[in-house]
């Protein structure tokens, strides 16, 4: 079967528009993905018999789509620099000194503390999340706020307690 009017626009473009979205992200595998997901919008799109200039028009899918994976990895970036508190990372309590029973002690006091200070929607989501278990989405839900703001409610509480967890080491 031969190729599709679609399918030859993008043939003809496919090394260009790859060397093109390669400098963008500088990674060959995302490159690649960037690339598909241009061929399935531009395939997909209902107006392509309106256009006067299609190898334009494909550039400009792949450039809207390298902005939004910049974007993406932006925020990704921002909130990977804060790690997560584990409690399991604390040593088993029958593997203690007493000195360093007072030590974790002291921690998770000052921890508690942290907790406490927190402004009151910052420590209810956070609560939620990391004693009652729940998922992003359901605490939105349940307190009638947007995913986004419970991500900025977490980020705020871990940014607290790491600092506290830093002036103490």
């Amino acid at each position: 079967m031969p190729p599709t009017f679609q399918e030859h626009i993008l043939q003809d473009h496919q090394d260009e528009l790859l060397r093109f979205i390669f400098r963008k992200v500088n990674c060959p595998d995302t490159a690649q993905d960037i690339f598909q997901d241009t061929y399935v919008r531009y395939t997909n799109y209902p107006g392509k018999s309106q256009i006067k200039n299609h190898r334009a028009f494909i550039f400009r899918i792949a450039a809207n789509l390298v902005a939004d994976y910049e974007r993406k990895s932006r925020v990704r970036k921002r909130f990977t620099g804060v790690e997560e508190l584990e409690i399991d990372t604390f040593p088993q309590a029958d593997n203690f000194q007493p000195e360093q029973l007072l030590s974790v002690q002291e921690r998770l006091e000052l921890m508690a503390r942290t907790v406490e200070g927190l402004p009151p929607r910052c420590r209810e989501v956070f609560i939620l999340r990391r004693v009652e278990g729940l998922s992003h989405a359901q605490i939105a839900k349940c307190l009638e706020i947007s995913p986004r703001m419970v991500e900025k409610h977490l980020h705020k509480a871990l940014v607290a307690l790491q600092n506290v967890l830093d002036t103490f080491d």
